[in-house]
C-alpha cells in the first residue's frame, strides 16, 4: 500500500505539477479519512477473525439460497400501482 502511494505521488510530481511549484500543504482534513482508513486496514488485519467468520456466513448464505428463495417467492404480493395517464401530443405546456 505503501509503496502504491509513493508511486502515484511521484506520477503526480512527475506529469501534473509544474516543476518550479511547491507542492500544496496537506490540511488536517485531508489527513483524517486517509489516518480512518489506513487504522481500519490495521485494525481488519489485526482482528482478522471476526470479519472472517462474517464473510464465511455470508458465503454460506450465498451457497443455500433455497430458504431465501422460497421467502421471497412466498410472501404476500403488493398490488400493481394504476397506469398512468399519456400525455398529449404535442407535450406539455
Amino acid at each position: 500500500l505503501a509503496g502504491a502511494i509513493a508511486l502515484g505521488r511521484i506520477g503526480i510530481r512527475a506529469f501534473w505539477v509544474p516543476v518550479r511549484r511547491e507542492p500544496p500543504r496537506l490540511r488536517v482534513i485531508e489527513v483524517l479519512p486517509i489516518a480512518g482508513l489506513l487504522a481500519l486496514s490495521v485494525a481488519i488485519t489485526v482482528q482478522a477473525g471476526p470479519v472472517m467468520r462474517y464473510l464465511d456466513d455470508a458465503a454460506a448464505a450465498l451457497r443455500v439460497g433455497d430458504a431465501y428463495t422460497r421467502s421471497l417467492l412466498s410472501a404476500p404480493r403488493l398490488p400493481s400501482p394504476p397506469p398512468r395517464k399519456a400525455a398529449p401530443a404535442g407535450g406539455t405546456q
